[in-house]
Parts: C-alpha cells; structure tokens; sequence
C-alpha cells in the first residue's frame, strides 16, 4: 500500500509505503500509483489508549455522577450478569467505538473469559493487549502467553492497593516466568503501595501502574527511576474522586506519563477528550507545551505498555496510522501542528485510519463494523445492570 502526499507534523508531505502491515519507508517522493490519497489531511500514530476496561462500552453515560466507592457496588459486583454473547457484543463496540475515534491500540485491563476476549479481538480489527486480571484459571494465562501479531496478552494483578502483598508476589512471578508485562490500579484511592513494591524489590520496567493520584512524589520517583510505567485517566480520576491527575508530578520525576479511557460510564470512548482534559487540569498549575500529549497519547503510551514498533511513524514499525481533517489551513506552515491536534481536534476529524496496515475507516466510515448495529446488539446490558 501506498499513502501519497500525507502531511506529518515536524516533517512535512510525505509518501508512506506500507508492506505486510509494516512501514517500510516515508519519503518526500516514493514511486508508484496512490492507494490512498492523503492531500490535505494529517498522519499522526494511532491513538494508543493504555487503559480500559472494554467490556464496560455498552454503559457509555450510565453513571455520571457515580463515585468510586459506588462504582465497586453498583457496577462491579454486577458484572456476572453479563453472558458470553453481551462480552463478544461489548468488547466489538468497544474496538468499533475506538477505531472510529483513532484509537488502534488499547490494553484491556479485564476478567473475561481468555479464549472468548481473544476471539473477539482477532475479529475487532485493533491492535489490544488483553491483561488478564483473572485469578482462577493460570492455565489460560500461560496457554496464551505466547501470542505475537495484533492481539497479545499481559497480566493484570490487582496489586498491594487491593490484595496483599505476597499475593501481589505470586502474580508478578508468574507474569515473569512466562515475559509478561503487569498493569496494575495503584494510588487511586490512598498511598503506599508503590513504596510496598519497591522495598520489596518488584518494580521493573515490566510493571505498567494506572492512577498515581495519591501516590507521593517519592513514589512517583521510584516508577521512573526502576523503568516501570504510569497511565492517568484524567477524566475518570477528576469525576470519581481519585484526585488530582499525577501527570505533571510524574514527568517532574522523570517518567513519561500516557493516557487512558478507564471507563466510559461518565467519559467519552476517545482520547482527544483526554488529551484535553488533561492540558486543561494541568495548565492551570504547571506551562508546558500541548504538543506533549500527543506524545503521551501514542509514542508514550506504546512505550508505556510494552509494545515498541507502535506509537510512532517510523520505518519498521507498525503501520497504525491516523490521517486528520481541519487542519488544512496549518500545512506549510510555522504553526505547531501537533499541539492544534490536542487543543482544536476531536473525534469528527478521524478521516481515515489503518491498523497493522489494513484500513478500518474510510473517509470517515467504518469499514468492518456498523456502530448502528452493534449499539443495537448491546442496547439492552445498561437495563440489566440497573435493575
């Protein structure tokens, strides 16, 4: 495949060769007849949403004023209501939802049944990371351990804020017997659990940690400096009294922060609104450039989860690529591309967008799902949970 006359923030128009799902060059000029003309339109990474709990995208407005505790109680402990058919119907909305907003990679942090989460993912068309929080059957989590391509799998312990620490232990040597990356909640609602892990000596560039509100800036320094990761969720972490986003203190302590959904019972399923949300809670505390979440929001988060060949337009890397409408005013010109995406762009500027290759929205439609459909489908599971 070959894009033509795409414009790149920092680069300029460029030509974009894709083979086998992999970039293989980006030059001003590359010969041969355009697949896709991008005159006019932006190519960013794709969106890499770090966290989500993707079973949960049939709920999209459900609780807009739900607090965490009631979250646990309401939401949580009700989950088993749905069948296999609501999770295969959920986790494709949720792919179909995210596609549609430039999200190509997302890690589910969930409890579903692994051979059902894996299925459905081979037909979603995105790139995900299926952690699996499940704690009763390891033999699935080492049966698919060893998945490479478009849908791999980490570990997802529910870590010292949540279960001991030697239980904490067991997961995390599991996950380092069989190469697995862990991600973990932590520091959402108190303290203390990073410090727990780090006198232990657990942290390593293989553990991904999600919140951070309450963690001290010791602790946040401890993540960065052992190479593990952070996700905030400003949105979520603002609305259910997290507290204040750890954004800005984990860049102060060295790490590079990415970005996450969560959930979508009070959130858009997009990571523009994340984007902003966070510029706008951090601004008012700390300058610093808006083209830095978009860093966040793809290079980062790639990094952040363990997966390097995505998150950045480069040769030999995956070709998981958003080309952007709006901005045609900005081209060759001095302004600062990258930042007008966070601060001026939202999902109604997603004009095309490929994952591993193969495009899964053209000029602005889907091409593998119908949202229409699978809002259809999954219509009735909000009535289940609430009654």
């Amino acid at each position: 495949m070959l894009i033509k006359n795409a414009y790149l923030p920092g680069q300029g128009a460029r030509d974009i060769r894709i083979e086998r799902g992999t970039i293989t060059a980006i030059e001003s000029t590359l010969d041969g007849p355009a697949d896709l003309d991008a005159t006019n339109l932006v190519a960013i990474p794709g969106f890499v949403d770090t966290h989500r709990h993707m079973v949960q995208s049939p709920l999209r407005g459900l609780a807009p004023d739900m607090p965490l505790a009631a979250y646990f109680t309401e939401i949580i402990s009700r989950m088993d209501r749905y069948t296999e058919e609501d999770i295969h119907n959920a986790i494709l909305l949720g792919a179909a939802e995210a596609i549609d907003a430039g999200v190509t990679t997302v890690l589910d942090w969930a409890g579903t049944p692994a051979a059902l989460t894996i299925e459905t993912y081979s037909q979603a068309g995105i790139r995900a990371v299926f952690a699996n929080s499940n704690t009763e059957n390891d033999q699935d989590i080492r049966k698919y351990a060893g998945l490479t391509g478009r849908v791999t799998t980490a570990l997802a312990p529910l870590g010292p804020d949540f279960m001991s620490l030697e239980d904490t232990k067991q997961r995390l040597k599991l996950a380092r017997e069989l190469g697995l990356m862990s991600s973990m909640h932590i520091g959402g609602t108190k303290p203390g659990g990073v410090a727990a892990l780090h006198e232990a000596g657990l942290l390593g560039p293989d553990l991904h940690f999600v919140h951070g509100n309450r963690l001290t800036d010791d602790e946040l320094r401890m993540i960065a400096d052992t190479g593990s990761s952070l996700t905030v969720s400003t949105v979520v972490e603002s609305l259910m009294g997290h507290g204040e986003t750890a954004y800005n203190r984990f860049r102060a302590a060295g790490g590079t922060p990415a970005l996450g959904v969560d959930v979508v019972i009070n959130n858009r399923p997009d990571l523009f609104t994340e984007m902003q949300s966070t510029l706008w809670r951090e601004r008012l505390k700390t300058p610093f450039p808006a083209k830095d979440l978009l860093k966040s929001a793809t290079q980062d988060g790639a990094k952040a989860i363990g997966l390097p060949t995505t998150g950045h337009l480069t040769p030999g890397n995956h070709a998981d690529i958003v080309l952007l409408n709006g901005l045609e005013h900005l081209l060759n010109t001095p302004a600062d591309l990258a930042g007008a995406i966070v601060t001026s762009l939202g999902t109604e500027n997603v004009q095309t967008v490929l994952v591993d290759g193969e495009i899964q929205k053209l000029n602005g439609n889907l091409v593998n799902h119908s949202l229409t459909e699978l809002r259809t489908k999954t219509r009735a599971i909000a009535a289940k949970l609430l009654t």
